[in-house]
């Protein structure tokens, strides 16, 4: 029994492991206030609240910024912090711009930045400025997803160690149920 129950557990750490994401980010454009914006864009397996509560974690503690437009009153489609420095970008104030939306099998988020009223962070203006929001969001997504798969397969765990407790109750009704 307790060979199967091993086995049970190998197959399916194995499963999260050959099914944990592997992302790519891409450079695109929004439509943000009637514009056509450059940004940066990536798809995960995680739906969209998690990924604007993992956002919101991550610029906390990364990088002491408060994102709103999430919260226990607001979800907004579009979460932004206003007039921030992240010196690995760049040393002026820039407004900082994500959205995340839910799409089949998971969310997808397009992150863009502004340095002031109408320049936004592009690939072709602002070059420096877009490869560290590049880097940002590459690291973002690391840290996301390492969270994301520890707490799926702690989930798991749990499910089969309540499986086991399950299975050892039955077996124990069973063999007292043969006794009489």
């Amino acid at each position: 029994m307790k060979k199967i129950q091993f086995l049970i557990l190998c197959v399916l750490l194995m499963s999260v492991k050959v099914s944990a994401q592997t992302f790519v980010i891409d450079t695109t454009e929004i439509t943000f206030e009637n514009k056509l914006r450059p940004c940066l864009f990536v798809k995960f397996d995680a739906d969209a609240k998690t990924v604007k509560k993992g956002w919101v974690d991550y610029m906390k503690k990364n990088y002491k910024i408060k994102v709103k437009g999430v919260g226990l009153f607001s979800d907004k489609d579009i979460v932004d912090a206003d007039d921030v420095t992240i010196n690995s970008i760049s040393d002026k104030r820039m407004n900082m711009y994500a959205r995340v939306t839910d799409i089949t099998g998971g969310s997808e988020m397009k992150y863009f930045m502004s340095c002031g009223y109408d320049f936004f962070i592009g690939p072709k203006e602002y070059t420096m400025e877009f490869e560290g929001m590049h880097k940002m969001l590459n690291d973002f997504s690391i840290s996301f997803l390492n969270n994301y798969y520890a707490d799926e397969t702690s989930s798991i765990l749990k499910k089969i160690k309540g499986y086991e407790r399950d299975i050892k109750k039955n077996n124990n009704a069973i063999a007292s149920n043969k006794k009489e």
